[in-house]
């Protein structure tokens, strides 16, 4: 993010809506730096920097206990125990999404390729995420 000065004589304020979602973290640093004719370096100034909170969204990490996955690593078909139901997106170590399914009690799913993938289970109450083997 840059600021343009508007080429007025004296303080201007500016104000940069920053979220959790842009940074990827509920924390982050900020670094100032001037960038330009070094002739107009010793007319910058930061002063008056204020941080304020909007609403605090947080993410629910589920307790992974609630879920059991084995053979972990496996030849490619893993049995999945689950003490709730569950939307799972299964990944590859890209971030590509392989496959989707809602898993009860007792389910079943295959992965044909060998490599290391990623399944999140969500609901409501938040999401976990294992990783997983195919040898």
């Amino acid at each position: 993010w840059s600021i343009v000065p508007s080429g007025n004589v004296g303080p201007e304020q500016q104000e940069i809506v920053i979220s959790t979602v842009d940074v990827g973290s509920e924390s982050f640093q900020i670094a100032l730096f001037f960038g330009g004719d070094s002739h107009f370096i010793f007319n910058w100034d930061v002063d008056d920097f204020y941080l304020s909170g909007g609403e605090l969204v947080s993410i629910n990490e589920l307790s992974p206990e609630k879920i059991s996955i084995y053979p972990n690593p496996s030849r490619g078909i893993f049995n999945i125990s689950v003490k709730d139901n569950f939307n799972l997106e299964v990944s590859d170590v890209t971030g590509k999404m392989i496959d989707t399914h809602v898993v009860e009690g007792n389910t079943t799913i295959q992965i044909s390729t060998s490599g290391v993938y990623f399944l999140r289970f969500s609901n409501d109450d938040g999401s976990v995420t294992q990783k997983v083997v195919v040898r």
